[in-house]
C-alpha cells in the first residue's frame, strides 16, 4: 500500500513519536522511509554577509540534528528496514516538501507538529495547512 514513506520534522525538535508510527507503517507495508529535518534558514543579521556568529549557530544546529538524524538511521536499521535520512536547511519548508514529495513519488507523508513556542507554533500550523494544500498524497499529523 505505502512503499515510500516520508516523515518530516519541522521545527528545532525532533520527537520520537513520528519517527516510530513512520517505522511501524514502514516495516508493516515493507517499505522504505526517508526521515528529513526541516529547518529554516535565517537570514544573517547583517544583511550583505553572515557573521562568525551566525555561521557558528547554523553548524551547532546542523551538528545536532545530524547527531539525532544518525541515531533514528541506527535505529531503522536494527529494525530491518531501509531508510534515508536528510537534513535540509531552505527558506520554504512549504516548496520543498512538496517538491520533494513530488520528484521522489512518495506515498504516505508524516508530518511532526512543532513542540515550539506560540508564535513559532502559529507558523509551522500555517507550514503544515500549506503543504496539505499542495500534496496529493494522504498525510499525516502528529502531536505530542
Amino acid at each position: 500500500m505505502f512503499k515510500h514513506i516520508m516523515v518530516v520534522f519541522i521545527g528545532t525538535q525532533i520527537k520520537t513519536k513520528a519517527f516510530l508510527t513512520g517505522l511501524g507503517v514502514a516495516k508493516k507495508f515493507e517499505s522504505d522511509i526517508i526521515v528529513v529535518d526541516c529547518v529554516y534558514r535565517h537570514p544573517p543579521k547583517f544583511h550583505f554577509f553572515e557573521t562568525k556568529a551566525d555561521k557558528e549557530m547554523v553548524e551547532k544546529q546542523r551538528q545536532k540534528a545530524l547527531k539525532t538524524l544518525n541515531g533514528l538511521e541506527k535505529f531503522a536499521n536494527e529494525a530491518n528496514v531501509k531508510i534515508k535520512t536528510k537534513l535540509v536547511l531552505t527558506d520554504s519548508v512549504t516548496d520543498w516538501v512538496t517538491d520533494h514529495v513530488k520528484s521522489n513519488k512518495i506515498d504516505l507523508l508524516i508530518v511532526d507538529h512543532p513542540h515550539e513556542p506560540q508564535y513559532d507554533i502559529d507558523l509551522s500550523s500555517d507550514v503544515i495547512k500549506a503543504i496539505l494544500d499542495k500534496v496529493k498524497v494522504p498525510v499525516l499529523t502528529l502531536r505530542n
